[in-house]
């Protein structure tokens, strides 16, 4: 009998990262693969004008400025513009006519990449519709001068497309084709300074963990901050980044029943605690969240921490990103409805997680990133 191999569906980065194509990792994306990827994609198919093709990260860089020309935008927002084609750093720029005959499976691929690096920079997985609605705006614009500058069309051609820009001309664009290190220069440049507008250095996510990669993921991520929900006698390493004073260990066991015998159960001296102490975290790196698995007491004790600093949420919205950012995590229910009541949701977080269902099987290898709040408009 002949066995057929499984097509590869990874890719391997410069950095070193390997991305699952069909499946991604917000821990498996990169700044430094984006810009590199997106500085090398040629838009419309390398059919422009000029010495260098000009790439889809130097029209990300364009996009973000008519974005920001004709919104009074947040910080947030100025991100997810630059990032509007970041999936492109994998799949490339295939142009829309193709686009529309492949159909719905690039589309699918595409929302997942979308999502997987929006959750590693700390952003809703995909902007709103009103969001999305004002980012294309700003491609359609760029696309009219890329077309009548670079790709040959004529404005009349252009403006059947693209439309007839107003209030903006191509003297105010950055349109001359850049070399690709150039590009990826000011994409990374750009990048930073709007990371420095977001909240004066607050960083707004939090990484939960199975007990087994808590030192890769506290690397990684320059994480300096730790809380273990781990039975009362489990014996772990501490990762040497995080300083004692800087750990929280609480002693539980993964039960819904009040505890017996040697079980302890979850109970409100555990959940004051996880309020405490992410209430004490200065958000300066990100905030390491593990239990034994990482998919039932570490995702509740997410959920409650970015309840407890961002109350105005909405319980419904980020029960959603917890199961987009992770499609195994089955909050511990305990634990939840303590931190419901401690915080004051009169059921709406037992309700929003009771809602997401229960989250598939899994191994324990499947580390994911919580971003605490939606940026505005996600």
């Amino acid at each position: 009998m002949t066995t057929t191999k499984a097509p590869r569906a990874w890719q391997r980065m410069l950095s070193g990262r390997r991305l699952d194509l069909l499946d991604p990792s917000p821990l498996d994306v990169e700044l430094i693969d984006i810009a590199h990827g997106l500085a090398r994609v040629a838009r419309w198919n390398g059919q422009t004008s000029g010495d260098h093709a000009f790439s889809v990260a130097q029209h990300s860089l364009v996009v973000e400025d008519i974005f920001r020309r004709f919104n009074d935008a947040r910080p947030q927002e100025c991100l997810m513009a630059l990032l509007h084609d970041a999936p492109e750093y994998v799949i490339g720029d295939m142009i829309s006519p193709f686009k529309s005959v492949v159909g719905g499976g690039y589309k699918t691929v595409e929302k997942r990449l979308e999502a997987a690096v929006h959750l590693r920079f700390g952003l809703p997985p995909h902007p709103s519709r009103d969001l999305k609605d004002r980012i294309k705006k700003a491609d359609t614009i760029a696309a009219y001068f890329e077309a009548t500058v670079l790709a040959g069309f004529t404005p009349a051609e252009a403006q059947k497309f693209f439309g007839q820009p107003r209030g903006i001309s191509k003297d105010m664009l950055m349109i001359e084709p850049l070399p690709a290190l150039e590009a990826q220069r000011l994409f990374c440049a750009r990048f930073a300074a709007i990371e420095a507008e977001r909240g004066d250095g607050i960083v707004s996510f939090i990484v939960v963990s199975p007990l087994s990669r808590i030192a890769e993921m506290a690397v990684r991520h320059k994480a300096r901050d730790m809380i273990s929900l781990i039975a009362k006698n489990q014996a772990f390493h501490r990762p040497g980044v995080i300083a004692a004073e800087r750990h929280l260990t609480l002693g539980m066991n993964d039960i819904l029943f009040k505890g017996t015998g040697d079980l302890v159960a979850p109970d409100e001296t555990h959940v004051r605690g996880i309020i405490d102490f992410a209430a004490s975290w200065q958000q300066e790196t990100p905030l390491l969240i593990h239990c034994w698995m990482g998919v039932s007491r570490s995702p509740a004790a997410a959920l409650i921490a970015a309840l407890s600093l961002a109350p105005d949420q909405s319980d419904e919205t980020l029960a959603r990103r917890l199961r987009a950012a992770s499609p195994f995590a089955t909050p511990n229910a305990r634990l939840i409805e303590i931190g419901d009541a401690l915080l004051g949701r009169s059921g709406r977080l037992v309700a929003a997680v009771r809602a997401i269902g229960r989250g598939a099987d899994a191994d324990g290898n499947a580390p994911f990133v919580l971003a605490i709040r939606d940026a505005v408009g996600g």
